[in-house]
């Protein structure tokens, strides 16, 4: 089983399910759901379709499902959120054409960030990627 929420404050303007494992037999496995700020997904393939679908290997099922998704962009300044003291800005200006883009987090783990500091960063940075 697959259950994904996703909440946006600014709302939701796009959302799409892909994959392996939203085709042919399990297609009607994969349900979606949408409010304006929220969404869901689940994937709930019977036993039937875990062991007779296309994708299925001898240990079960084998792809993929891709949740691509897209928020309202309503204010051009962006969306400021505060959580425990730390606070992230998000902005993504229109009139700029998109680029590729790596995202690379560097971490300092000298001697000034033992304690208090270094298990902050590293609660900060397991936000992010959660």
């Amino acid at each position: 089983k697959i259950d994904v929420h996703i909440q946006e404050n600014p709302g939701i303007s796009f959302l799409e399910v892909k994959g392996d494992l939203n085709t042919g037999d399990l297609a009607s496995a994969v349900k979606t759901t949408r409010a304006d700020k929220d969404a869901w997904v689940t994937f709930y393939p019977t036993r039937d379709q875990q062991t007779k679908c296309t994708n299925c290997a001898e240990n079960g099922l084998n792809g993929d499902l891709i949740i691509t998704y897209d928020v309202n962009r309503g204010n051009p300044k962006g969306e400021v959120q505060i959580s425990n003291g730390y606070f992230v800005h998000y902005f993504a200006p229109s009139d700029v054409p998109r680029i590729p883009k790596n995202v690379v987090f560097i971490i300092d783990r000298s001697g000034s960030m033992h304690g208090r500091k270094i298990r902050q960063t590293r609660s900060a940075l397991l936000t992010i990627l959660n």
